[in-house]
């Protein structure tokens, strides 16, 4: 069976604040049961895209509603780190029998966004799979990369190659479990990159005091792993 498999992710820097999304298409690809298999044809294309003024679950809504326009075939496999994303898929249904109506008869946020999903959805095979942020799975990295660029206003080469040139192995979606997933808490460090020199930070301060008014890459970490790869990453 012909399939697409969807990497998605959201950020943004204040609730509401400037935001970005990211989206990582891996298509076509044949699944054999369990397999899943790249063929001569498959690409992967990057998506993204900012808003001056949103919300991470908005960006997280519209990283899925991007990604699934730009798909071709109707079997498609969606990672997500958004449990907002996951959860609300669970209850769409009811949300719309019920004419966007949650249970105390409020509007349901990002109504204007579910509706559009849920219209996307109608005509798709999809499969959701919920991973948590920063455990390894490298589709959702880069998506959450090229999410973390736009919401900084930052520039970011979207790629559209064949999948034999990426640089990435999206097809190894094995989760580290010695990362920590998430997004809220202490900060191990900051790390921040300027023209390609990468550096580490022990506070915001510090961090800020650096990246201030200059075309910079940043982000607070949770773990030493998160820290490695994320260095790794940027030095690229």
């Amino acid at each position: 069976m012909k399939a697409s498999i969807l990497f998605t992710d959201g950020a943004s820097s204040g609730n509401p604040g400037p935001g970005g999304w990211g989206a990582v298409l891996l298509e076509p690809i044949i699944l054999d049961n369990e397999d899943i298999k790249p063929i001569e044809k498959t690409r992967v294309l990057e998506y993204g895209g900012g808003e001056s003024r949103t919300t991470n679950n908005r960006m997280e809504l519209t990283a899925v509603i991007e990604g699934l326009s730009k798909a071709d075939v109707k079997k498609i496999i969606i990672f997500s780190d958004s449990k907002y994303v996951i959860g609300g898929i669970n209850w769409m249904r009811n949300w719309k029998e019920n004419g966007w109506k949650t249970k105390a008869k409020t509007d349901v946020k990002n109504k204007d966004l579910w509706e559009k999903l849920s219209g996307q959805i109608d005509s798709k095979d999809i499969e959701w799979k919920f991973v948590e942020g920063h455990r390894g799975v490298l589709g959702n990295e880069r998506a959450d990369d090229i999410a973390q660029a736009f919401s900084q206003e930052q520039e970011v080469k979207l790629k559209n190659v064949p999948y034999a040139n990426y640089s990435i192995n999206l097809l190894d979606l094995t989760i580290n479990n010695n990362k920590k997933g998430s997004k809220k808490g202490k900060a191990y460090s900051y790390v921040s990159s300027i023209d390609g020199e990468v550096k580490v930070h022990k506070s915001w301060d510090e961090c800020k005091k650096r990246v201030e008014g200059k075309n910079a890459q940043f982000r607070k970490v949770f773990s030493k792993e998160e820290e490695e790869e994320l260095i790794r990453r940027w030095r690229k």
